[in-house]
């Protein structure tokens, strides 16, 4: 973001120093350069492919975590039983049971680190290729229609709608 803001502003001074040169074939060529922009997360929300993705991801993200508080409900409970019981105990006994319930509790937090590793593999693996894709597409865009530069929306302070190309990123992804 703050690449893209550096460069922008390196952009913008070029153009006051050609001017204040007088150096007008220089702004000219300034003024016919394209400059798009899209909305990524417009894109995210839209294009069927992601839509997809994310539907998928999100179901199997429930999915973990209602396995996930399942167990927890389990270990809950057990720390409940265990707590009526000890009571009852002798020291060694209680012990045991509280170091083999200590040992599901670490196993517990063994698998909730396991599963998000899991599920970032999943993401990331799911999403390389559509962001491949989507590169792709917008490199292709600025290629045939002559843009210098397209920026995501997002690292912008303000953006003309008219210089505006999500639509058309959208629509190409719908389309392969």
């Amino acid at each position: 973001m703050m690449r893209s803001k550096n460069f922008l502003a390196a952009i913008v001074s070029a153009a006051v120093l050609m001017a204040s040169l007088g150096m007008s074939s220089g702004i000219a060529q300034a003024q016919e350069m394209k400059i798009g922009h899209i909305s990524l997360l417009d894109v995210f929300n839209k294009a069927e492919k992601y839509k997809k993705a994310f539907q998928e991801l999100n179901s199997l993200q429930q999915t973990k975590s209602d396995q996930l508080q399942q167990k927890e409900s389990e270990l809950k409970k057990s720390k409940y039983d265990i707590d009526m019981k000890k009571e009852l105990m002798n020291e060694d006994a209680a012990k045991q049971i509280q170091d083999s319930f200590n040992k599901s509790v670490d196993d517990f937090r063994k698998l909730v680190e396991n599963e998000s590793k899991d599920f970032a593999k999943t993401r990331d693996d799911k999403l390389e290729p559509l962001n491949k894709e989507l590169k792709q597409i917008i490199e292709d865009i600025a290629k045939k229609e002559n843009y210098a530069f397209i920026f995501k929306f997002d690292d912008l302070l303000y953006a003309d709608p008219k210089y505006d190309l999500t639509a058309k990123v959208i629509e190409a992804m719908n389309k392969k």
